[in-house]
């Protein structure tokens, strides 16, 4: 057995083994809550210059919807309207219940893993949150048929052009990932119920690309009112025009 004083000797050689190691994870540590609190500023901040200022809703436009859950923000368009009409697009078929008749169409964007396998924070797992803050895993879309939302909190309606609805249009198509025949790809067996379903997507979700500076993307390209970056949905909604 060691000797009090060798057992000593011993504990005072692990502290100073130790202390690097230790300092080392204390400076990540903070360094990692300063980027933290930075990214947060940088984003809360980036609502209060809004872009497309001079965007003015017309009184008879087109009604599109922004939707968030509190976390994450959906583009809601009509399903027909200005000529589009969204059923030849992305078929009624690719869902459980095609015989419903929708007036209109969300669109979310975001990390497959998470939409997938994270239905709960608490089925997030580490590899996941890793894909994510490193932008490596692929990215897919949610679409949901529905009826008109409803105006509320989480809910903000706009009114736009035929012109602006055609932008809106052109960016979602080109976030879809195609087959040799040009058509969306859905995936299997994905939906959450009888009116969704997922399709393959362009891009990586990552802290700059966030879904909802997926949909402030959409909006800013199409000349609507909102943040000049919006990783957060607050970011999003703050610089909406009003209803």
């Amino acid at each position: 057995m060691l000797s009090a004083e060798s057992s000593s000797r011993l504990a005072v050689r692990l502290r100073r083994a130790l202390r690097p190691c230790l300092r080392l994870a204390a400076r990540s540590l903070l360094l990692f809550l300063c980027l933290v609190t930075l990214y947060v500023a940088l984003g809360t901040a980036a609502a209060f210059f809004p872009i497309n200022r001079a965007f003015i809703q017309p009184a008879n436009g087109i009604e599109i919807f922004i939707a968030t859950n509190g976390v994450h923000t959906d583009l809601v368009l009509p399903v027909r309207a200005a000529g589009v009409d969204w059923r030849a697009i992305l078929p009624l078929a690719d869902i459980e219940d095609p015989d419903i008749a929708p007036t209109y169409i969300g669109f979310g964007w975001g990390d497959r893993a998470f939409y997938l396998e994270t239905r709960r924070w608490q089925d997030l797992k580490l590899g996941t949150a890793l894909k994510v803050l490193l932008g490596l895993g692929p990215s897919i879309l949610h679409v949901v048929w529905q009826a008109r939302p409803l105006e509320d909190d989480n809910i903000r309606r706009i009114r736009i052009t035929p012109v602006q609805l055609a932008h809106l249009v052109r960016y979602l198509r080109a976030g879809f990932a195609t087959d040799a025949a040009g058509k969306p790809i859905a995936i299997p067996g994905a939906a959450y119920q009888a009116h969704d379903t997922f399709y393959e997507a362009h891009g990586s979700y990552s802290p700059i690309l966030t879904c909802n500076e997926w949909v402030r993307r959409a909006l800013a390209g199409a000349g609507i009112r909102t943040a000049l970056w919006a990783p957060f949905d607050y970011d999003l909604f703050r610089t909406l025009p009003a209803g």
